[in-house]
């Protein structure tokens, strides 16, 4: 099993009261995309990581995104964001959990992940032909004097 970027973050709650505008939203900032697989039609899938320091503790956001065809990626299921943002009304009450999904799902299409996972993805897809030449290319047979020199060598051996 390989370690989420989350996986190594505080996982203490932090507690913030949602503002009734958008002014009061807590800046996050880009920390990582990760390409997990390359699906159908080459589409990719992967995980984006979000963060920021806020009330002096690691505030993070992460989810799943897939490609619907290339370079366009969707979130896969909002109600599948790991965070560590626990919020609250007016009163310190902890809002419903249709409430938190939304106010949190919100939070996330104001980000510009579909960038860095479009991106990602396309350098995936990238280095992955480039490593499918260069296996191809060493696991070519050899051809000419190469294997007549292999042939010898065979001879010598047996």
């Amino acid at each position: 099993m390989s370690l989420q970027p989350w996986s190594a973050v505080d996982e203490r709650a932090i507690e913030w009261c949602v503002p009734q505008d958008e002014s009061g939203m807590p800046d996050l900032g880009h920390f990582s995309t990760t390409v997990v697989r390359l699906g159908n039609a080459g589409c990719a899938s992967g995980i984006a990581y979000w963060a920021n320091v806020f009330k002096g503790q690691t505030l993070y956001i992460a989810f799943d995104w897939v490609e619907v065809r290339q370079g366009v990626p969707i979130l896969t299921d909002p109600n599948a964001i790991v965070t560590n943002l626990k919020l609250v009304d007016e009163a310190g009450v902890e809002i419903s959990e249709l409430a938190h999904v939304a106010q949190i799902t919100r939070m996330v299409h104001d980000l510009n992940w579909q960038q860095y996972a479009a991106e990602a993805a396309k350098q995936y897809r990238l280095d992955t032909v480039a490593c499918r030449l260069t296996l191809t290319r060493q696991a070519a047979p050899p051809y000419g004097h190469e294997r007549e020199r292999q042939a010898r060598e065979l001879r010598k051996a047996a």
